[in-house]
């Protein structure tokens, strides 16, 4: 009975720690950013080719991020990061970086967005670089100011993110390389 009593208190706790986060969160109280877009006239194929073509536009230097693309499941993934730089109220500065994995799924007439696995990285005056997840706030020791700062400028990053990522999903004349290819392809076998 004193477990259930614990698990009870534990989960309230949690409850009360989510809801002072200004990020969505998933059902395991993970941060992460999703949502299905509708797409009426524009086909999987379509979708997948501008996913990959926003991917290339958004994330051109191959050093800082790595992508993955399945043609069968059409689906595209990389991790990202943006600066950030947060301060205290005795003036401490935190200057680093928010790293994420983004990942998007296209269907034919809609395509589904996931943003997660969100962690701060900063490099310490001894030369270290700490990390720290924003879905738990562990592994590094900020103010409740600073992770509120650190969760407001991800949101903020986000919603500008996504907001790009919408508009150049909705582009119809967009063509792919691979798409060429196939459509040369075909066309050579009718003649």
């Amino acid at each position: 009975m004193k477990h259930f009593y614990l698990l009870i208190a534990l989960l309230q706790a949690g409850n009360l720690f989510a809801q002072d986060s200004v990020l969505q969160r998933n059902k395991l109280g993970h941060v992460e950013i999703a949502e299905v877009v509708a797409a009426d006239s524009l086909s999987a194929s379509q979708l997948f080719c501008n996913a990959k073509l926003f991917l290339n536009n958004v994330f051109a230097n191959a050093r800082e991020t790595a992508q993955i693309r399945d043609e069968k499941t059409r689906t595209v993934a990389t991790k990202g990061s943006f600066p950030v730089t947060v301060a205290s109220e005795t003036g401490e500065v935190r200057t680093g970086k928010t790293y994420f994995s983004l990942m998007i799924q296209a269907k034919d007439h809609f395509y589904k967005y996931t943003v997660y696995d969100l962690y701060f990285a900063h490099k310490e005056e001894t030369g270290m670089t700490t990390y720290a997840s924003l879905s738990d706030r562990q592994g590094l020791t900020m103010t409740k100011s600073q992770w509120r700062q650190l969760e407001l400028q991800t949101g903020e990053f986000f919603d500008g993110f996504i907001l790009d990522l919408k508009d150049y999903m909705q582009q119809r004349k967009l063509v792919c390389a691979e798409d060429l290819q196939a459509n040369r392809k075909s066309g050579n076998r009718k003649d």
